[in-house]
């Protein structure tokens, strides 16, 4: 999780920069609502959370338990990623 973590914070840093360089905030607010809504909707998908309970039921006695817990792993992650950038945005947008 501290590795995920660091990715949307060097996220962050990289889309902060580039609105300093351009000086114009507005990259900074696409950059990040798009790579943390990018990786919240991608978190959710591989989570499960647009399909209905039966497919679900379906899909968890059709996975093994390795399987299913390398799949929460993975959306665990980007859902970390997804935080502080979705967090810049609001708050750049915000002051903006």
């Amino acid at each position: 999780m501290k590795i995920s973590l660091g990715i949307g914070a060097l996220t962050v840093i990289i889309g902060l920069l580039s609105g300093l360089i351009s000086n114009d905030w507005s990259i900074t607010v696409k950059i990040c609502g798009y790579i943390g809504a990018g990786c919240l909707v991608l978190g959710a998908l591989f989570n499960g959370a647009f399909i209905s309970g039966d497919r679900h039921r379906a899909n968890y006695f059709y996975e093994t338990k390795a399987d299913r817990r390398e799949r929460e792993k993975v959306s665990n992650h980007l859902l970390v990623i997804s935080v502080p950038n979705i967090i810049a945005a609001i708050v750049i947008y915000m002051v903006q």
